[in-house]
């Protein structure tokens, strides 16, 4: 099976895997092709869902009570079901994680 941006052409459904090198390489015609054909796209392999248009990724990030970061975001950190450690600041949800920003905001100023 041919991968990467093999996997951008017409006549193949869209592809996206995270451990997909060939991808990683040159990503932009995926990424395209993600936003045109799946904007909500399911990788059943892995089991994960990603957004790819500005508008939704930019609305998911505000709705904090159905998008958490809290279980991370790297796969294998989602898929061992652990989370992320505490103290992890990108890895934290409201409002602990507005807590902490606003430390480091004030040590940064």
């Amino acid at each position: 099976m041919e991968l990467g941006l093999a996997k951008a052409t017409a006549d193949r459904a869209v592809y996206c895997g995270p451990y997909d090198v060939e991808i990683d390489t040159g990503p932009y015609p995926v990424w395209q092709r993600m936003r045109d054909e799946a904007p909500l796209y399911y990788n059943d392999a892995h089991d994960f869902h990603a957004l790819s248009r500005w508008d939704d990724v930019d609305a998911a990030i505000a709705d904090h009570d159905t998008y958490i970061s809290g279980k991370g975001s790297v796969l294998e950190i989602i898929k061992a079901g652990r989370g992320v450690p505490p103290g992890m600041v990108l890895g934290e949800d409201p409002p602990v994680h507005d807590l902490h920003r606003a430390l480091i905001a004030i040590r940064l100023s």
